[in-house]
């Protein structure tokens, strides 16, 4: 089954207009929310998110249940299929970790958001990685030297829990000179080490991969994690930073980088910069696992 039959267009589809209208309500934010609660439930959607559009900058408007992946993959989407999304047609993929949905939101003929649906729901046969890997091995075997399709491997693997596997495909891409962005070669496996528990490897590939691409944010948000996992609380309050900081519009929407440095900060006994940080968390979504973390820790402050 693809993402688009997974998707009851006839249903979800012919909302988007009106989804489009409620950023212009009395109360645009908890509108939306409540119409993205009826589409993941229409759906069977793992998430749902709406990102708002001023010319080339993408903001996350709100979201339910989207997860840091979802910031890149919408992003990606607009760099790469910006054309057809402004025509008004629905953007159907899948990139290892989830089956997804793009569709524009118009008002007037013009596109100001973007409209997000995952479909990697709640269980790996859900999420059809076995179909994924499949078709990842297949590709490889038909151009062995298909490195995207590689990469794509080393994800599915990661989300199979399979991360020393992982390791065996991606290490020998981050080694490739040839392979055009070697951050998220980089990237990949430093999550894949990370998942295996060896950290002190998870590091080094994670700097590499900043090294290699100074606004690979998402690579610094992973770092910040596994300095955390290590008890290396000022470095990973640094590499949380830096996520957050990063020139690229996307990156201060990593929610879950707001709620890691929260974190390391009140380990440090930096009390002061948590508030604004927990606040910044909610603010970007109140109803994903990790806007309710914030928004408990942020209740407990008062």
């Amino acid at each position: 089954m693809t993402a688009g039959q997974a998707l009851r267009k006839e249903h979800a589809l012919a909302v988007t207009n009106q989804l489009a209208a409620l950023l212009v309500a009395g109360d645009p934010r908890g509108a939306a929310d409540r119409t993205l609660a009826f589409l993941v439930s229409l759906n069977k959607a793992r998430g749902a998110a709406v990102f708002a559009l001023d010319g080339d900058r993408l903001t996350l408007f709100t979201g339910r249940g989207s997860d840091v992946e979802a910031v890149t993959t919408v992003q990606g989407a607009w760099a790469n299929h910006r054309a057809k999304l402004q025509s008004g047609q629905v953007l159907r993929d899948t990139d290892g970790r989830a089956s997804y949905v793009v569709a524009p939101l118009s008002d007037g003929g013009t596109v100001v958001a973007l409209l997000y649906l995952d479909f990697c729901a709640r269980s790996p046969a859900e999420c059809r990685l076995k179909d994924a890997e499949k078709a990842a091995r297949r590709a490889l075997s038909l151009k062995p030297d298909f490195r995207e399709a590689r990469n794509t491997l080393g994800v599915v693997l990661i989300h199979q829990q399979r991360p020393r596997d992982a390791i065996a495909v991606l290490k020998p891409l981050s080694e490739d000179i040839l392979y055009g962005t070697p951050e998220k070669a980089w990237g990949n496996l430093g999550w894949a080490y990370f998942e295996a528990g060896d950290v002190d490897r998870s590091i080094d590939a994670l700097r590499r991969s900043i090294a290699a691409q100074t606004l690979f944010c998402v690579g610094s948000f992973r770092l910040g994690l596994a300095y955390e996992r290590r008890a290396e609380f000022a470095s990973a309050l640094a590499a949380f930073s830096r996520a957050l900081e990063t020139n690229a519009p996307e990156c201060a929407q990593l929610q879950d980088a707001w709620w890691g440095r929260a974190r390391v900060a009140e380990r440090l006994g930096q009390t002061d910069s948590i508030r604004a940080d927990l606040e910044r968390c909610v603010e970007l979504s109140s109803s994903t696992g990790t806007g309710k973390n914030c928004r408990s820790m942020l209740d407990k402050l008062k």
